[in-house]
């Protein structure tokens, strides 16, 4: 329970800069009998077990906190786990699968799209800065970045508040377009074609 409480009050720290997933199960393995014993009424009985769930209330951190813990026998340690060995891979499956269905089509999607701003500005700024200042001569400000969809084309766009004449460097520039498309796939996991377009940032 206390190795728990350490990880639950470690995710703050450990999840700061990106989603995580976290699920506990707690096991108490123990190298000896294991015996549940049943009172009722006057009669007292006792039965030889090799599990039992316990769930318990405790604070810790002062902090309420229930948990579930299985006491598992040693000789029933292997047979035990492998449920719990499944229900991960069952997990992996499905958040693998959230995660697709999270990027499918993620640039169709402007309110989706726009979850991923943050990043996709800091990658702005790692990935373009150098091609950007060898056209202008500007220092490039990542807040005048955006990224949105084409109907029109089919064709993911990085909007931009600047003028025409950048625009248009920009989009006859190869290292400046092998950019984009870097900064797209990394951020948005998007990999086709993509244009620069004039914009305006609110």
């Amino acid at each position: 329970m206390k190795a728990q409480a350490y990880e639950l009050n470690s995710l703050i720290t450990r999840s700061k800069n990106h989603a995580v997933v976290h699920q506990f199960n707690l096991i108490s393995l123990i190298d000896s009998n294991l015996i549940r014993i049943h009172f009722h009424e006057n009669k007292v009985t006792a039965t030889n077990i090799d599990s039992e769930d316990y769930v318990s209330k405790y604070i810790l951190n002062k902090k309420d906190s229930i948990s579930r813990i299985k006491f598992l026998t040693a000789k029933k340690f292997e047979e035990s786990i492998k449920p719990y060995s499944t229900l991960h891979s069952e997990n992996v499956i499905f958040f693998e699968e959230l995660n697709s269905s999270f990027y499918k089509d993620i640039l169709q999607a402007r309110e989706r799209a726009r979850l991923l701003l943050p990043e996709f500005r800091l990658a702005i700024k790692k990935y373009l800065w150098s091609p950007y200042y060898a056209l202008t001569k500007e220092t490039l400000k990542p807040e005048n970045f955006d990224v949105g969809w084409s109907k029109v084309t089919g064709e993911a766009v990085i909007e931009i508040d600047a003028s025409t004449e950048t625009i248009s460097a920009l989009n006859d520039d190869d290292a400046s377009v092998k950019c984009a498309k870097k900064i797209l796939l990394e951020v948005y996991k998007y990999n086709g074609d993509v244009f620069f377009e004039d914009s305006l940032i609110f």
